[in-house]
């Protein structure tokens, strides 16, 4: 089954949007920063996988405070 092109473009843009407020450079900061290995990271970037929201929240909340 196919993923939805515009859910494929709507996660890269909150990745990206992440990405820039956290200020990291690269997919593997990114993906050190979410807890997930970078396979996972680009398997959510090509339409392979899509992350589960909660999970994607939790993480992300959990970067955030990792942040300060």
């Amino acid at each position: 089954m196919a993923i939805d092109p515009t859910i494929v473009k709507t996660i890269n843009t909150l990745l990206d949007h992440e990405r820039q407020r956290h200020n990291l450079d690269t997919d593997v900061e990114l993906a050190r920063r979410l807890s997930i290995s970078t396979k996972t990271l680009s398997l959510w970037r090509h339409g392979k996988s899509i992350p589960k929201a909660a999970v994607v929240l939790v993480r992300l909340v959990l970067a955030a405070r990792q942040a300060g």
